[in-house]
């Protein structure tokens, strides 16, 4: 009995994606599809609950997703994919536990443990445009330690791609950055145990990978 909608009257339905939900407290987790997003003036979108007579699902978890997205990971206890992709993570490969993550859920990956997907698909490669981004909180005792926090690719024969490394690392070293085959580029960070957005962006691809955009 949940719909979002773009119009007051409840008419125009949006797609939307449950990422959590708690009955005990109400609390919930959406990601709302939206067609158009303003920087000069405020969007609005609507929610509608409470109606008896709507009994099934009103969207789908890769609708809220379009063609543009890869993966997308919420990392809420499950290793679902939720794009159309569904390039899920291995769950062997995921940390034991489970804790609260700066939005929802998080997973905890020690050293020894990693996450890998079950498949490669249209993931970009060569001189393909992409982004990647993620939520990322680091443990006290890494400070020194070169890390991956996100990405694909090979790097030590560890990932499914071989040609088109694409990471997101912290360098052990005060730096962020993205790493791939062809090279990188970085930025000054100072460690600490916190939450942190990171994002990459590149328009060339690997084919210049010291050009990123890293925010």
């Amino acid at each position: 009995d949940l719909i979002f909608t773009s119009d007051a009257a409840g008419t125009q339905l949006l797609s939307w994606e449950v990422a959590s939900y708690t009955a005990s407290s109400g609390q919930i987790e959406v990601w709302v599809r939206v067609p158009v997003l303003s920087n000069t003036q405020d969007t609005m979108i609507y929610m509608f609950f409470g109606n008896p007579s709507v009994t099934t699902y009103q969207s789908t978890y890769t609708a809220a997703w379009d063609s543009n997205f890869i993966d997308v990971y919420h990392l809420d206890g499950t290793y679902k994919d939720s794009t159309v992709t569904e390039n899920h993570l291995e769950a062997g490969n995921i940390g034991a536990s489970n804790p609260t993550g700066q939005i929802g859920s998080a997973f905890h990956f020690t050293p020894q443990n990693s996450a890998g997907t079950s498949g490669s698909a249209n993931l970009p490669t060569g001189t393909s445009a992409r982004t990647v981004e993620t939520w990322f909180k680091l443990d006290s005792s890494g400070s020194s330690t070169y890390q991956f926090l996100v990405g694909w690719g090979d790097e030590d024969n560890y990932g499914p791609v071989t040609s088109s490394e694409w990471m997101l690392v912290y360098g052990g070293n005060n730096t962020l950055g993205v790493n791939t085959l062809n090279g990188g580029a970085s930025i000054p960070w100072t460690f600490d145990t916190n939450w942190h957005h990171f994002a990459a962006t590149s328009a060339a691809g690997n084919s210049s990978p010291a050009a990123a955009s890293l925010y």
